[in-house]
């Protein structure tokens, strides 16, 4: 019978891990997409925006400032979410310490 439990707790603890380590790769696979995709194209949109704005210091038109603004919070936001996605430090006790 104690067989038959230690069994049951052994698929138990592989399905948790298995469950955690999907998570994680699924973290991960959205952080990428969203670094390589949305916060790039984010990044490049504010610094053309930067380039304009230098060159245009006496004639700014507020639209286009509201529009920068805009896009700088976003990509903070983006930027707040990945930081998010990754994982968790691991402390000082290491891997077995977190268990």
């Amino acid at each position: 019978m104690s067989d038959l439990h230690e069994t049951g707790a052994d698929s138990s603890g592989a399905l948790h891990q298995a469950a955690e380590e999907a998570v994680a790769r699924e973290r991960a696979r959205m952080a990428r997409e969203l670094h390589d995709g949305l916060a790039t194209e984010l990044a490049g949109a504010i610094s053309l925006f930067k380039v304009y704005l230098e060159g245009h210091k006496n004639d700014r038109e507020q639209p286009l400032l509201d529009v920068f603004g805009i896009l700088e919070r976003m990509l903070k936001q983006v930027r707040d979410t990945l930081a998010e996605l990754r994982p968790k430090p691991i402390g000082p006790e290491g891997l077995v310490g977190e268990l």
